[in-house]
Protein backbone atom coordinates (compact mmCIF):
# COMPACT_ATOMS: atom_id res chain seq x y z
CA UNK A 1 0.00 0.00 0.00
CA UNK A 2 1.25 3.48 -0.77
CA UNK A 3 1.69 5.92 2.09
CA UNK A 4 0.78 8.96 0.03
CA UNK A 5 -0.10 9.67 -3.55
CA UNK A 6 2.98 9.46 -5.74
CA UNK A 7 5.13 7.72 -3.13
CA UNK A 8 7.24 4.72 -4.00
CA UNK A 9 8.77 2.42 -1.42
CA UNK A 10 12.32 1.51 -2.43
CA UNK A 11 12.51 -1.59 -0.23
CA UNK A 12 15.78 -2.77 -1.80
CA UNK A 13 17.49 0.64 -1.62
CA UNK A 14 18.11 0.72 -5.36
CA UNK A 15 17.70 4.49 -5.49
CA UNK A 16 19.88 5.29 -2.48
CA UNK A 17 17.02 6.43 -0.28
CA UNK A 18 16.02 9.26 -2.62
CA UNK A 19 12.32 10.03 -2.96
CA UNK A 20 11.78 8.53 -6.40
CA UNK A 21 8.48 10.32 -6.90
CA UNK A 22 10.05 13.77 -6.57
CA UNK A 23 13.60 13.16 -7.80
CA UNK A 24 12.96 10.63 -10.57
CA UNK A 25 13.34 12.04 -14.06
CA UNK A 26 12.36 10.69 -17.43
CA UNK A 27 14.70 10.49 -20.36
CA UNK A 28 14.94 13.63 -22.47
CA UNK A 29 12.50 13.45 -25.36
CA UNK A 30 10.14 11.01 -23.59
CA UNK A 31 6.51 11.81 -24.38
CA UNK A 32 4.76 11.74 -20.99
CA UNK A 33 1.42 12.19 -22.74
CA UNK A 34 1.83 8.65 -24.12
CA UNK A 35 1.56 7.15 -20.62
CA UNK A 36 -1.74 6.74 -18.84
CA UNK A 37 -1.98 8.31 -15.40
CA UNK A 38 -4.05 6.28 -12.96
CA UNK A 39 -5.63 7.68 -9.82
CA UNK A 40 -4.46 6.25 -6.51
CA UNK A 41 -6.26 2.94 -5.97
CA UNK A 42 -7.55 2.72 -9.56
CA UNK A 43 -8.00 -0.61 -11.32
CA UNK A 44 -5.21 -0.70 -13.92
CA UNK A 45 -5.91 -4.02 -15.53
CA UNK A 46 -8.16 -7.03 -15.49
CA UNK A 47 -7.13 -10.59 -16.26
CA UNK A 48 -9.99 -12.81 -17.37
CA UNK A 49 -9.35 -16.53 -17.19
CA UNK A 50 -11.40 -19.66 -17.08
CA UNK A 51 -11.39 -22.16 -14.26
CA UNK A 52 -9.43 -25.27 -15.16
CA UNK A 53 -7.50 -28.11 -13.64
CA UNK A 54 -4.63 -25.86 -12.56
CA UNK A 55 -0.97 -25.81 -13.57
CA UNK A 56 0.33 -28.75 -15.57
CA UNK A 57 3.47 -29.85 -17.34
CA UNK A 58 3.24 -29.32 -21.10
CA UNK A 59 4.59 -31.66 -23.73
CA UNK A 60 7.48 -30.48 -25.89
CA UNK A 61 5.02 -29.77 -28.71
CA UNK A 62 2.88 -27.50 -26.46
CA UNK A 63 5.70 -25.72 -24.62
CA UNK A 64 6.76 -22.20 -25.60
CA UNK A 65 10.26 -22.60 -24.10
CA UNK A 66 12.98 -25.09 -24.98
CA UNK A 67 14.69 -27.35 -22.43
CA UNK A 68 17.18 -24.54 -21.59
CA UNK A 69 14.34 -22.14 -20.69
CA UNK A 70 14.73 -19.97 -23.79
CA UNK A 71 11.90 -19.24 -26.26
CA UNK A 72 11.57 -21.80 -29.02
CA UNK A 73 12.44 -20.72 -32.53
CA UNK A 74 9.43 -20.60 -34.82
CA UNK A 75 11.56 -20.83 -37.95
Amino acid sequence: MLDREGSFKDVFGLFGGADVATQGKVVEGFNEAAVKNFELGALKGFIHTKIGDGPRVLTDAEALLNSDGFPKSSA
